[in-house]
């Protein structure tokens, strides 16, 4: 095998990896919960907040994202432990993703 053919070779690989990794989209928690309305209740301690959902599904019960499609609260929001129960959800320790 000769060197010069891997050169080329390994360094379009590299290219192609690194365009990959340039527009791979931003990372969340594995777990998400997706909620048509809801919004958040009250700041618990500074930037962290309480909140609710209705009409929600998803999975997770930890360090999970909760996306809120309509209302004044729309908005993904990460939190650190929900309560989903037949289609409501509430969350605690809650930090706003985007607006």
């Amino acid at each position: 095998m000769k060197i010069t053919r891997s050169v080329p070779a390994l360094a379009v690989g590299a290219a192609a990896m690194a365009g990959t990794l340039l527009t791979a989209p931003p990372a969340y928690a594995a777990d998400l919960h997706d909620c048509w309305f809801g919004g958040l209740t009250s700041e618990t301690e500074e930037g962290y907040y309480e909140l609710w959902g209705g009409s929600c599904s998803g999975f997770g019960y930890a360090n999970v994202d909760v996306k809120i499609r309509s209302g004044t609260d729309a908005g993904l929001y990460h939190c650190g432990h929900v309560f989903p129960w037949n289609g409501t959800l509430e969350g605690w320790r809650c930090v706003v993703i985007q607006p």
